[in-house]
């Protein structure tokens, strides 16, 4: 089973919300938040924080993204990637580097989701490699988009603070007896 478990960092810009967090983290975590530089990646860094200290012993595996002000992490009994993007229009120089002909062909058929399928597809480019630790080069090796086909992928659109988000989970299905 995996579970994915979010927080939005903007509630942090409270001073004493923020130190009740900040207090609660481990040495390793608040050491992290210390090293960042703006107030906002200080709450975001916080929150992930946050995250990982109360929920990665849930599951064997887990994986941490944030993005804008939304930390997530996806725990479970098996390896698991996590992106968390916010909406972005389409870059030319992204989409022809890192995108398949069939990707580019989606997010063009319609300009009105087109924002959605370039992030989505990030997403799962992102979620992929994390999954499998490849890395961003990793997803680059194949004409479809991803080092490894057999993942199976599940993506949400998440509205936090006026802000949409894509989030993709990356996993393997277990196999059917």
């Amino acid at each position: 089973m995996i579970r994915v478990f979010m927080i939005d960092s903007s509630p942090l810009c409270e001073e004493l919300f923020f130190q009740t967090i900040y207090n609660g983290l481990s040495d390793e975590r608040r050491a992290k938040v210390d090293r960042i530089q703006t107030d906002a990646g200080k709450r975001l860094s916080a929150a992930a924080g946050y995250l990982y200290d109360t929920y990665h012993r849930l599951g064997a595996y887990y994986n941490l993204s944030h993005s804008g002000n939304l930390a997530v992490i996806a725990v479970g009994d098996q390896p698991v990637g996590v992106d968390v993007e916010g909406i972005k229009k389409p870059k030319e120089g992204v989409l022809q580097k890192c995108y398949s002909q069939d990707e580019k062909q989606a997010i063009a058929s319609d300009a009105a989701f087109a924002d959605i399928r370039f992030t989505a597809y990030w997403t799962i480019k992102e979620s992929a490699c994390k999954r499998t630790k490849e890395g961003l080069a990793g997803i680059l090796r194949s004409e479809g988009g991803l080092c490894d086909d057999t993942l199976t992928f599940q993506s949400i659109i998440k509205q936090v603070g006026g802000e949409a988000y894509v989030i993709t989970v990356a996993y393997k299905m277990p196999e059917q007896s």
